[in-house]
């Protein structure tokens, strides 16, 4: 768990915007992943399986870190305004992360040549 903290600590760290401060004020070492807003854990609470932080305006970009919540299946994004490219270990996840994994991006679409099956929305 502590591996999927530290992914979401970075992530919050290049976050430059956060007006409504719900990363900031929630996302905390003194808390449990599990309980923080948007964040979805198995049902072990050992593995963050979800993240869903659409809408709340935040300005940023994200880190390759995110690349290391190996057991995430939904990562929900959508009506932010992060730019920058995505890194790459964000599509090499695990095989869940194939089969499942769809990352919502409004009003921006990143590609890789060695990416299939990434699916974005507008």
């Amino acid at each position: 768990m502590k591996r999927d903290e530290s992914a979401l600590l970075t992530f919050k760290a290049f976050i430059t915007s956060d007006p409504h401060n719900m990363l900031k004020l929630n996302w905390s070492t003194r808390t449990s992943v599990c309980s923080w807003i948007g964040v979805t854990c198995d049902s072990h609470g050992t593995r963050v399986t979800r993240s869903k932080i659409p809408n709340m305006e935040l300005v940023g970009s994200i880190p390759p870190e995110i690349g290391n919540l190996d057991s995430l299946v939904s990562l929900d994004i959508s009506g932010n305004h992060l730019h920058g490219p995505i890194a790459a270990s964000v599509f090499n996840m695990s095989e869940a992360f194939h089969n499942r994994f769809i990352i919502l991006l409004i009003y921006k679409c990143w590609e890789y040549e060695s990416i299939t099956g990434l699916e974005c929305f507008s």
